[in-house]
């Protein structure tokens, strides 16, 4: 019995700090609009994780990828899904952000589809309560 215990002990050890590697990262772009990623896993130099959260602006999910190179920079990409059902006169659009950790950053919007850049984009990291709480 105290050897499964201790085994059961264990594992919850090792399991607890990769729950805590992920952090909620919340930014807002040049338009005073916020994004929200709820759950980014600790980023290291030639990794990437990936991405998932919400574009307030549009109440429209995000999905994408971090990628860290060798020199700290981080390198982002999302696609932001507003097509109908959400907005059925909107269309999906990527963004690419070149920046730190904490998604301070630029780039470049690709609003119409044709992966060409229509305008640049900037990213400033916030704290949550404000994106959560915008006044």
């Amino acid at each position: 019995m105290i050897r499964i215990s201790g085994i059961a002990a264990l594992a919850l050890a090792l399991l607890a700090p990769s729950a805590a590697m992920a952090k909620k990262v919340c930014v807002k772009d040049e338009g005073g609009y916020y994004w929200i990623f709820p759950t980014v896993k600790a980023l290291k130099p030639g990794k990437a994780v990936a991405l998932s959260g919400v574009y307030l602006r549009l109440s429209a999910p995000v999905a994408g990828t971090a990628y860290m190179d060798f020199t700290g920079t981080v390198r982002i990409g999302v696609l932001v899904h507003s097509m109908a059902p959400f907005d059925a006169f909107g269309n999906n659009a990527t963004v690419t952000i070149e920046g730190d950790s904490a998604f301070n950053g630029t780039g470049f919007y690709d609003s119409d589809g044709n992966y060409v850049a229509d305008a640049p984009a900037a990213w400033t990291s916030v704290d949550c309560a404000e994106a959560l709480n915008p006044s």
